[in-house]
Order: structure tokens, then sequence, then C-alpha cells
């Protein structure tokens, strides 16, 4: 008998061990997890410097990679990226990799061997990715070794077995740091190896890697010094339980597996939230700011709350938590047939999202109105003293050309909607009283609704259809003083689908940012593919990027155009650039100016327009953003 008590204890101190995984190790549970099971490494290869849309770089790689993405970053007018990442499929034992690169600019090349980029939602930029690891050793550019040991790197980079992982900051690249040699690198640590390139320059690159193998050098107790406190622990833990079942044992209470069984799962219950306390300031998930945790000192304060501030911060910071958040958020979706946010709606069942909010019309008060047609009647003045053709492009709201779907599923009071049409329509009538070509393709953009989507279900953006409608409406108004300018048509664009969404500055696909509002993580319902144009001339137009500018240059296309937005143009440039010699978009709301400045265009860009010249000045507008046009000539 004594026997099988003392298996029983050696069991439950073992999976006591278990459930302490993440205060001993690198490791939370889901990263323990992927990382046995792991068959993927990354392997990134980043240029910095001048380029066009032409590559950088040239890249072969053997074998081949599971999958290759590239994409543009974007620093300062002279300092911009490119990026290639390769993901390769990893086994357990060490395999190697031979990139072939030919740079066909002068910069500099840094090479970032990390683990796999999974997380609660790979996709999306905001969820913090699992730290999964992988083994990295035997790297030669060129024939020249650069390191030959095992080196273990994650996703964010290189593995300080010093610091717990959830205090460990991934690395952020430095724009501002110009590369001037080898290993003075933006990107800090073992994982990023960094070289000087010259043109037509070709380098061969060697390294092995393989999924991680759990060893003891990944138990941070062992190099902590703390190895007496977790022997200690684990021997009075094994002796109290012994004596236990040993008191149980005298008294005749049988073992029976279900009693075993009921207190396992009790003692799991019971210690599993204390098994991870997260010191996270704020819930990306849950969109807010946590509790902090009360220092001790006020417990002997009279009123201090301690108790109550104390459990606060614990059921924000518990292990689990946003597990549990994220179930509480699955199970609503599941049972709910429309999800109500901060005023917004959403209809899971066939995945529609609505702002709601942009139907309000506070903004559009009548001395509003009328600095709305003064200014544009000013800039209209200004483009003619220069020489310069002025077009105004508003985007309809999504609610607007949708108004059938929200009515029919969610009902709402259409008056809002009524008086924004009269309000709207009365300044429309007033701005092109004074010649002023303002394009509004409302209508048009409700017709094409009918062949497919116009805006993204997910998002407020327009599709790739929807912004060729809205480049179609615009283009004929251009004809009439520009006949002679070209017009692209479908037929010059090869056509795709995706299930994903690629509407904002970087082109990059992801599932939608509507879970801001909801919490939801879960990828697109019901088979919808977006269809998406990209001419067949890609591969002709230069294109630099700066930190709120693209210019574009397309030795096909007649006259410059300017053109300046929101986030709204960023699948119009799918269209528009095939139609000028040279473009230059400005993004007015990227961060580098105050929100308040957004559209005070004649304040920040009135150089910028004088010195470009173009033929043709485009002033786009996002959805109701039409009050904002009364800032143009603001200095405030």
């Amino acid at each position: 008998m004594r026997v099988k008590i003392l298996l029983i204890t050696f069991c439950l101190t073992l999976f006591a061990n278990i459930l302490c995984l993440p205060l001993w190790t690198e490791y939370d549970y889901s990263s323990f997890v992927r990382t046995l099971f792991n068959d993927e490494a990354r392997l990134d290869v980043v240029y910095s410097g001048e380029f066009t849309a032409v590559e950088p770089f040239r890249l072969q790689c053997c074998p081949q990679p599971v999958d290759t993405l590239y994409w543009y970053g974007c620093g300062d007018e002279d300092n911009n990226t490119r990026r290639a990442n390769l993901t390769l499929r990893a086994r357990g034992e060490w395999q190697k990799v031979t990139l072939q690169l030919e740079a066909l600019h002068d910069g500099t090349i840094t090479l970032l061997m990390r683990g796999p980029d999974v997380g609660p939602d790979a996709r999306n930029e905001y969820e913090e990715p699992f730290n999964v690891l992988t083994d990295w050793r035997n790297l030669k550019i060129n024939g020249k070794q650069i390191f030959t040991e095992s080196k273990t790197f994650s996703y964010v980079g290189d593995v300080d077995r010093s610091v717990p992982v959830e205090k460990q900051v991934p690395p952020k690249f430095n724009h501002d740091l110009m590369f001037d040699e080898p290993g003075n690198c933006a990107y800090e640590g073992d994982y990023a190896q960094s070289f000087s390139v010259k043109k037509n320059e070709r380098l061969e690159i060697e390294v092995e890697f393989r999924r991680h193998r759990v060893s003891l050098r990944d138990f941070t107790w062992l190099k902590s010094g703390k190895i007496r406190y977790v022997v200690a622990g684990n021997l009075l833990f094994f002796f109290l339980l012994y004596r236990l079942l040993r008191l149980l044992e005298k008294r005749k209470r049988h073992l029976q597996p279900c009693n075993v069984i009921f207190t396992v799962v009790f003692f799991f219950l019971l210690f599993f939230p204390m098994t991870h306390i997260t010191d996270a300031v704020r819930s990306v998930r849950e969109n807010r700011m946590l509790y902090e945790k009360p220092a001790f000192k006020h417990f002997f304060e009279r009123n201090s709350d301690y108790g109550k501030r104390y459990e606060d911060w614990l059921n924000d910071h518990f292990s689990g938590h946003d597990a549990l958040i994220q179930l509480h958020d699955s199970i609503r979706n599941e049972l709910s047939i429309i999800l109500r946010g901060k005023g917004t709606i959403y209809f899971p069942q066939d995945d529609w999202y609505f702002d709601v909010n942009s139907l309000a019309n506070k903004d559009y008060l009548q001395a509003t109105q009328q600095s709305i047609v003064k200014n544009l009647v000013q800039l209209n003045k200004f483009c003619q003293e220069n020489n310069i053709k002025l077009y105004v492009l508003e985007v309809p709201r999504k609610e607007s050309v949708y108004k059938n779907i929200i009515k029919e599923k969610y009902g709402f009071n259409e008056s809002p909607l009524v008086q924004f049409s009269q309000i709207h329509d009365d300044v429309l009538k007033k701005v092109r009283k004074h010649q002023i070509p303002y394009v509004y393709p409302y209508d048009a953009l409700c017709d094409a609704s009918k062949q497919d989507l116009v805006f993204f279900k997910r998002l407020h953006h327009w599709t790739d259809w929807g912004a060729y409608i809205g480049y179609s409406e615009l283009m004929k108004e251009v004809q009439r003083d520009f006949p002679d300018i070209p017009v692209v048509s479908l037929n010059d664009c090869k056509k795709s689908r995706n299930c994903l969404i690629r509407d904002d500055w970087s082109r990059n696909y992801h599932p939608g940012y509507f879970k801001r509002a909801f919490n939801l993580n879960q990828p697109p319902v019901n088979g919808v593919a977006y269809i998406y144009y990209d001419h067949k001339d890609a591969d002709k137009i230069e294109l630099k990027v700066g930190k709120s500018t693209k210019d574009f240059t397309y030795p096909k296309g007649k006259y410059n155009i300017m053109l300046m937005g929101t986030s709204q143009n960023e699948d119009f440039l799918q269209f528009l650039p095939y139609s000028a010699f040279r473009t230059r978009y400005i993004r007015l709301n990227t961060g580098w100016t105050r929100g308040i400045d957004t559209y005070k265009i004649m304040k920040l860009y009135e150089k910028e327009i004088l010195s470009f010249h173009p033929d043709i000045l485009v002033i786009s507008i996002g959805p109701g953003h039409m009050p904002y046009l009364s800032d143009i000539f603001s200095t405030q």
C-alpha cells in the first residue's frame, strides 16, 4: 500500500510542477506545447536604403520556403525598407537553408532568425505572439563563419533567460539609424545580423535550424540561484502530500480513482489562477487599462479599500484571464444575432459591421456649411492662380449605401440619415454653383453594390471594386478638362479574390479591425471573397515611399496629379497612378500631424503643392468628412 501511495504522491508532485511551468521556464502553457510540436521557423531578409518599385534585391531559397511574404516599410524619404518573410519547415534534426541574394541597389541587408509568428490571432497585428522557440547554428555569409554554437530565438528576437517572457520587449526598428558597417544594426541581438551591400553584389547565406529541444537551459531558476528553493518546495510538498494520503489510508478512506481525480481537479482549479500572474498594464483584447496592484503599505490605512483594489488587480491578472475573455466573446458571438458596441453594431451571422455613430449630423451647423463653401472657393481660386485644376472627391458613407441592410436587420431611426442627405445636397449645390468639380459617387456605388461588395463588411473602407467606381466617376469629370488623359479599365488589371482585407498603407492582408469594438478574432464567415485588382504594369511603375507620402512615376501616363486624403485613398491608388506620369499622394491622417490639423491643407502643404506644381489636385475626403473642409485655410 505504501508503494501505491508513494507512486500517487510522486505523480501529484510532478503534476504540481507542470502547473508551475510558467514560473520556472521561458514558457506559458500555450508556448510550451507549441514549442514541442512546432514545425515552422522564420527567416526574414530586410533591406534598408533607397529603392523604387523594382525589387531592391533578388532572392532564391533552398529548400523552398513554405510561405514567402513581401512588404514595404516606410521611414523618411531617404530610408525605406523592404522585407521578405520566409517561413521554413522545421524538424527535430538540424537542416541547412541556403539563400542566394543579389542586391539591385546599394544599402544594408539585415538577416533575422526567428521563431514562428503564431498567436491568439496570428493575422492581427495587435495580438502578441506566443513565445515559440527555434534553434539556429552555423551561420555563414559568403563562406565567413559568423557563429557556430547553437542559439535559441523566438519571434520577438533573442531569448533572454534572465528576464521573464512577459517582460521581454520586442525589438523596434529604428528608421533614423543608418547602417555604416556590418553589425551596426537597428535590431539589437544575436538573432539579427546586418551587413552593407553594393549594387549587383551577390551573397550566399547558409544557416542551420531545427525545432527547439526543451532542456534544462530553459529553466530560468537554474541560472537565477533559486534551485534550492525549488528543491525545498518540492520536498515539502511531497512530504505533506504523502502524510495526507497516509492519514486517509489509516482512516480506511480507500483511494478510489474518482477520489484521486476529484482531489487533483480541486487543487488544479484552486492554484491554477496563481501560476502565472502577469504584469500587463493594458488589455488589447478588452481595449482598456488594467487595475494596478495596490501597495501593501495601504493595507494599514483607514478607508483604503485595499481588499477591493487587490481583488480587482487579481481579477485582471490571473492566469488564463485572456482565454476566458476570448471564450466569453466567442459564446456571445455564437448566441447573439446582433452585437452592439460603442456606437457600432455587428451581425455575426453574415459578418456585417456598421458604425451607426456616423449617422449623426452634429457637425453640420449653418456656420460650418458656409465655411465649407468659402474654403473651397478660396482653394479653387488659389489653384486657378497657379494653373492647377482642382477636383474634390467625397467617399459616401457605407451606412448610407447599405442602409437597407441596417434597416432590415437592426432597425433604426432614418430621420438623421434623411436630414444628412438634405444638408449634404444643399452644400453640394452651393459648391457646384462656383464651378468646382465635386464628385460624390453615391448613386454609382448603390448601383455597383448590386453587382459586388463596394465596401468591406468588417470595415468602413471601400473595396477595390468600390474604389474603381469612385475612380471612374472622378475621371469622367477630369476628362472634361483633360480629354487625352489615360483612363484605366478593368481589362488592364489582373483580378484575384481573397477573404481577407487589403485596405491600408502597407497593403498587407488582414481579417479586419472591427475586433476593437467587439473583442472578436474569428476569421471571416460565409466564405466572402473580395475582388482585388492589380494593374498589369505594376512592375513598370516606380514608387518611393516616405513618412506620409507615396510618389509614383509611370512612363505611359500623362500629366502630374497630386492626391491628398485619408485611408480611403489606399485602394484608390490601385488605379489613379496609371492615369498620370507622376503622382504624389499625401496621406493626411498618418499620426505625423495632430488630429485637429488633418485638413489644414494650406497651413501644412501649400509649399509642397507649389513645388510639385501638379496639373491636377484631387482632395479626397472620407465618409462624413465634408465639415472638415472648413479647415482648409485654418491657421490655428
